[in-house]
């Protein structure tokens, strides 16, 4: 498979996790019952079972199963501030529901393709509210994502994103600080789709042929192959090459204001052209309420604007 063809397989396997989104939404907000971050992973996780081409489980575990599902309202942000989502008392539980009138959601899916091991990440910050500051805080940090994945160019390092997109935050009264235990600088904002821009080794390739009876392997190989946009990495971006933008701003002056984030992929083609993965506006349509989506007609038209 050619790596042009790499880059369509990344795509159609983050829109994956973006359809089965969209079902999973429009079912569970379809009727009044409580839906728990259990529940709301549960479904997520069986439409995107549904789909032959991806593996059963995502490749971020933990949390369980490879998905990111957590509940919390504007009054206490504190579950969604964590340095990391890996300990088990940031798991989807079965005890937290949703507050549909002041309740946010982080959530993330990570599929993974059969055939070639490519990753279709995605994820976001949902909110149901109507609090003018987190709002506010919603649209700057995805502007924010936005003017980051603008300022890349081939030839630029890995580095010189990562000093970019501090300055550009730090302007702007944020910083991104997320713990990645697997990146040897500590903290990132992005990291490559393993494989989008070189072969599989013959080690890999046995690997990934034996991935459905040793998953736990497998998917510690795709988290080793990453490489991240840090402040040590000098990967240099070229074509037919793949990668994450993703920051999760926080505010450092008020605790009050929760940490967001919207996953984008950037594929660079192999004329050099950039093209931005984001996929956000179905699932806000679908997810705000009708006061809340009136609160946020900004934010959505710099989706469309952007895309």
């Amino acid at each position: 498979m050619n790596f042009e063809n790499k880059l369509e397989v990344c795509r159609k396997t983050r829109q994956v996790a973006i359809d089965s989104l969209v079902v999973t939404l429009e079912e569970l907000l379809g009727n009044d019952n409580p839906i728990s971050e259990v529940t709301l992973r549960n479904k997520w996780l069986n439409e995107l079972r549904n789909n032959p081409d991806i593996f059963p489980d995502g490749w971020y575990i933990p949390p369980p199963n490879g998905i990111e599902m957590l509940f919390f309202t504007e009054e206490d942000v504190s579950r969604i501030s964590a340095k990391s989502i890996r300990p088990p008392e940031f798991w989807p539980r079965d005890d937290i529901y949703l507050d549909r009138h002041k309740g946010l959601i982080s959530l993330f899916a990570g599929p993974v393709d059969k055939t070639t091991g490519i990753i279709g990440d995605f994820g976001l910050t949902l909110y149901f509210g109507d609090d003018p500051s987190i709002i506010k805080h919603l649209q700057l940090c995805y502007r924010m994502t936005q003017k980051i994945a603008d300022l890349i160019k081939v030839g630029m390092k890995f580095s010189d994103i990562y000093k970019e997109a501090k300055i550009l935050l730090n302007k702007n009264g944020l910083i991104s600080d997320l713990s990645s235990p697997t990146d040897p600088a500590g903290t990132n904002i992005g990291h490559t789709i393993p494989w989008s821009y070189e072969e599989m080794n013959g080690a890999e390739r046995e690997t990934h042929r034996l991935a459905e009876t040793n998953w736990e392997q497998f998917k510690d190989m795709i988290s080793r192959k990453r490489r991240f946009i840090s402040q040590i990495e000098d990967l240099t971006i070229v074509p037919n090459m793949a990668f994450t933008i993703e920051p999760r701003p926080q505010n450092p002056y008020d605790p009050s204001i929760p940490m967001v984030w919207f996953h984008l992929i950037v594929l660079i083609h192999s004329n050099g052209h950039k093209e931005i993965l984001a996929g956000f506006d179905e699932i806000f349509k679908i997810a705000l309420t009708p006061k809340a989506f009136s609160l946020n007609s900004i934010f959505l038209g710099l989706i469309k604007t952007f895309f």
